[in-house]
């Protein structure tokens, strides 16, 4: 992590570094199995959670907290998912994990530097995606003047109804990670050079707009909330990274938990807005009130000594 992200300065620029390699990693763990399925022979995740409190990789930990790694494989693993490979070629494939054709969709890749400038950007309509198939629909040319660490946004869309099939934004390095193949072992294989993403650490602070938009008891479930949050990014030029929302209770200052996200530790692109839904059970308010806080990279890591 040190390598990769720079060395945390602060117990929280160790966090939210950590919930970014977690992220990444989980993600592109599941992917790889997913655009290779059949393929490849299967995936062990370590760990589901953790038996008590301890500061290892979990998808949610002793608290029931949902972590970066859990976010990161709750989009890896969406229905109809469309996905960057990291194994080279710069590839971009749709898995269909359906059982039904995929139909109708339409694909797109866009890069960005890390100020946020637009350096590239296609999409392509595709008419099918078989049934627990996968397709490779598109390929990023060799850029040049990237940024040492850029962005990727891949989106999916029905090309009929413009609804969103799959949104997900990948953190690159012009830098790559060099991996020793011929020393793996069955759960490691050591790496020589790392990619840099220590530029991520010069995104500017930024302050998102956030709100709680509607809270309400779900229908048939008089037990389980409901909340709905509008967050943007107001800048005109600066990236949110890895937006984690969080819903304390008013009354202690306590994370209501445990809460079921739609979405969590997303990127935000300039202007751009995001509605995220999370449930809990009503009681967990404690007869409070749920109050939002909203963290970024952006802030924690400038916030560092």
């Amino acid at each position: 992590m040190n390598a990769r992200y720079g060395n945390a300065t602060s117990a929280a620029d160790y966090l939210v570094k950590s919930q970014a390699m977690a992220y990444e990693g989980h993600r592109a763990m599941f992917e790889a199995y997913s655009r290779n399925k059949y393929t490849s022979t299967g995936v062990i995740q370590w760990m589901l959670n953790n038996a008590f409190p301890q500061m290892i990789w979990h998808l949610y930990d002793y608290y029931l907290n949902t972590g970066g790694a859990y976010f990161g494989s709750k989009i890896a693993m969406e229905p109809v998912h469309l996905l960057y490979s990291y194994d080279g070629d710069s590839s971009i494939w749709i898995v269909n994990s359906l059982y039904t054709p995929a139909i109708s969709l339409n694909a797109t890749v866009a890069v960005y530097l890390l100020n946020s400038t637009l350096v590239y950007r296609t999409s392509t309509i595709v008419p099918e995606v078989a049934p627990d198939g996968t397709l490779q629909v598109l390929v990023i040319p060799t850029l040049a003047n990237l940024s040492s660490t850029y962005f990727v946004r891949l989106l999916l869309t029905n090309a009929t109804t413009g609804a969103t099939l799959s949104l997900s934004t990948y953190w690159l390095s012009t830098s790559q990670d060099k991996l020793i193949w011929d020393a793996s072992t069955f759960y490691r294989t050591p790496c020589s050079e790392y990619a840099d993403y220590t530029a991520l650490a010069t995104l500017p602070p930024l302050q998102l707009k956030s709100a709680i938009v509607s809270q309400q008891q779900q229908p048939n479930k008089s037990a389980t909330t409901l909340v709905t949050i509008q967050t943007s990014n107001p800048s005109a030029t600066v990236i949110a990274f890895m937006v984690r929302l969080r819903l304390v209770r008013v009354s202690d200052g306590q994370d209501i938990m445990p809460s079921l996200w739609d979405d969590n530790y997303f990127t935000l692109l300039p202007g751009e807005s995001r509605t995220i839904t999370v449930t809990f059970k009503t009681a967990e308010l404690k007869n409070s009130q749920p109050q939002l806080i909203t963290e970024l990279y952006n802030n924690i890591v400038n916030s560092s000594p």
